[in-house]
């Protein structure tokens, strides 16, 4: 079972449908619990996601990379409730791609997502989907200072983060996390980048051009057409 729902109610749907299940003698898992049928376990393992002859009762996070015959999907109402958020639009497709053979959804409550919804189901082998972005604003520079302060070094980490054509130019990055962060087509002229983190992030086009990065580590780093500044 995959259960749905934004990151500070998912928790709690999880547990309930994992007692409501062992109230009727069903045996569960809770991904990384250590024993069969515990909601909650001071020791974890990490890569446990099943358990012989229980139901496996899982966020999509810990779904990932798992897959089953059957697989029931609850809480459709969760993203229907806020239907126009493309991350919960993506749970729900993850959550349904678990299963290899049959996949049963539910949901209460009556919402426009559950007719588009039913015209998924009815349209066979053919499925057309159109997804109104809204017009991305281009992040200013002292957006981008907040941001970057706001991550600062001893907090949290600008991993992963997308900052696709950023305009980072002269500021202060040293030892900044950046591990996977997307900096395509990103302005770093002159940035201060010494012991960064930059393994495996995409760096395409990036402009470099005067950015110190003494002693950054650039291992898996993409630099395709990224400006360097010449030595």
């Amino acid at each position: 079972m995959v259960v749905l729902g934004a990151a500070y109610e998912v928790g709690k749907l999880e547990r309930y449908v994992a007692q409501f299940l062992i109230d009727r003698g069903i045996d569960i898992l809770i991904p990384t619990m250590a024993e069969c049928n515990q909601l909650s376990s001071g020791v974890r393992h990490r890569d446990r996601f099943w358990c012989v002859g229980g139901v496996t009762v899982s966020r999509v996070s810990r779904a990932k990379g798992n897959e089953a015959p059957m697989v029931y999907v609850v809480g459709l109402d969760r993203v229907a409730e806020g239907e126009s958020n493309p991350q919960l639009r993506n749970q729900l497709a993850v959550a349904l791609t678990r299963s290899i053979g049959w996949v049963r959804v539910s949901g209460v409550g009556n919402y426009p997502l559950y007719a588009e919804f039913d015209r998924a189901i009815r349209s066979g082998e053919t499925l057309n989907l159109t997804f109104d972005r809204p017009p991305s604003k281009p992040m200013e520079r002292t957006e981008m200072g907040e941001l970057v302060r706001r991550y600062a070094p001893g907090r949290e980490s600008l991993a992963g983060a997308d900052l696709t054509g950023a305009q980072l130019g002269g500021m202060d990055l040293r030892n900044a996390d950046l591990i996977g962060t997307q900096l395509v087509g990103a302005d770093l002229g002159g940035a201060i980048l010494d012991g960064a983190k930059l393994a495996i992030a995409n760096l395409t086009g990036a402009n470099l051009m005067g950015a110190s990065l003494k002693g950054a580590k650039l291992v898996g780093a993409i630099l395709t057409n990224a400006r360097l500044k010449k030595s």
